[in-house]
């Protein structure tokens, strides 16, 4: 099963069940930037405020994988003791800890919105027990005229993929007649189940909230279970 999305900042729990539904994930990382999306930004739902990422000129007429961190060191410093601070009297606060602490390391010389986004991204999933290949569209030869539905459709090609599965908001993106006529299995996550195990404000938080409320172990059973 092939999953495609872009690369998102320390994104919710939705995402990572994504992941969990899929063998191969493909960052969909040169398409064009969005302001204001979750490509920067995300909220911490416990703590009621929004955490962003500083963005060095950003365009809407540049894909996401051109665009760089603002004052990196700067931005990584604060971050990472503005995070830790924040969660210090959290139950599952070591866990945070554990996987920041980590990340940091891998990104000290990263400066790529994108890089940063996968490389946070891969390294939680394997905290999490996610087993799943990743890929970058940015490394496939594919002509820039394909557009929402027939780009995805051409990247399942390219891969070998019969079976996509899409965030439960791409129903009312694509339409499943479309993939089918190019011999392609449209397939969305089905966030109620997942949903069942956790109240509205958990599903829509970040990660980072999630992984101090409640710990990378119970994350890990929750996606499991809601398979």
């Amino acid at each position: 099963m092939l999953s495609i999305n872009q690369p998102y900042f320390f994104p919710n729990i939705g995402y990572f069940y994504l992941l969990k539904c899929s063998s191969t994930h493909v960052f969909l990382d040169n398409v064009r930037m969005r302001k204001k999306s979750f490509i920067t930004r995300n909220y911490l739902g416990s703590l009621s405020r929004s955490i962003t990422m500083p963005i060095l000129n950003l365009s809407q007429n540049r894909n996401i994988n051109e665009h760089f961190i603002h004052d990196k060191n700067i931005f990584y410093e604060k971050f990472f003791y503005t995070i830790k601070l924040s969660y210090k009297d959290y139950e599952y606060f070591s866990d945070l800890v554990d996987i920041l602490d980590s990340l940091s390391i891998l990104v000290r010389d990263v400066n790529g919105v994108s890089q940063f986004n996968q490389i946070s991204t891969t390294q939680i999933c394997k905290d999490l027990e996610i087993d799943v290949v990743f890929k970058r569209s940015s490394d496939l030869q594919m002509s820039e005229t394909y557009k929402q539905a027939l780009l995805l459709i051409e990247i399942c090609k390219i891969f070998g993929f019969s079976d996509y599965i899409n965030l439960e908001g791409g129903k009312d993106l694509y339409d499943e007649d479309i993939f089918r006529k190019h011999g392609i299995n449209l397939e969305f996550c089905n966030n109620q189940s997942l949903m069942s195990f956790l109240p509205d404000q958990l599903f829509y938080t970040s990660i980072l909230d999630l992984i101090a409320l409640k710990g990378v172990v119970w994350i890990s059973k929750t996606l499991k279970a809601a398979l």
